[in-house]
């Protein structure tokens, strides 16, 4: 297993979900990070950043494809642009959610990541995935926080803002959008 920026990337759904940080070094060997992290069995990476984000000036769209040739994988990209530290719209959940089961059932493995570590966009998303699972708001919610606490063992509390956790707490899914 890789590191990155001070956490180690973990499955959160053993052999489905991976999450962490936005995938860069420390040390500038981004393709033998993309090898690390594909050899897991990632082929699908979803990017909840956007352009206002730090992280864009590092974009891994071209290191990624390099190493994904160099051990003969094929794997994709997809964009959801969300806000940082804030309450995304329902509407851009569920298109997350949908793009993640649609991946799953074509048994492609996800990786989630957003930009910093302490800023709750991806374990937002996987809390919502929990719910969507038949998770409760409160189980889904605590199984994250204690995903995250663990797989940063520095945290002193949740990356989830108040303004985050109150959506996972009043988030409710809608089967028909996310089949």
């Amino acid at each position: 297993m890789f590191y990155d920026t001070h956490i180690t990337i973990k499955s959160v759904l053993p052999g489905e979900v991976w999450a962490g940080v936005y995938p860069i070094s420390d040390n500038g060997n981004d393709v033998e990070l993309f090898k690390d992290l594909l050899s897991t069995g990632v082929n699908s990476f979803v990017d909840l950043t956007n352009p206002k984000d730090f992280q864009w000036k590092f974009s891994y769209r071209t290191t990624l494809p390099q190493a994904s040739q160099q051990i003969g994988r094929i794997v994709e990209v997809e964009s959801f642009p969300l806000p940082f530290r804030a309450s995304p719209k329902h509407l851009q959940i569920q298109q997350i959610l949908r793009y993640v089961t649609r991946s799953l059932k074509k048994r492609q493995r996800v990786y989630i990541h957003a930009g910093y570590n302490l800023e709750g966009r991806t374990p937002l998303i996987l809390a919502c995935l929990l719910i969507q699972r038949g998770y409760s708001a409160e189980k889904a919610l605590a199984k994250v926080n204690a995903f995250w606490m663990k797989a940063l063992c520095f945290l002193i509390r949740t990356p989830l803002s108040e303004m985050q956790q109150n959506f996972i707490l009043e988030w409710i899914e809608i089967p028909a959008i996310c089949s």
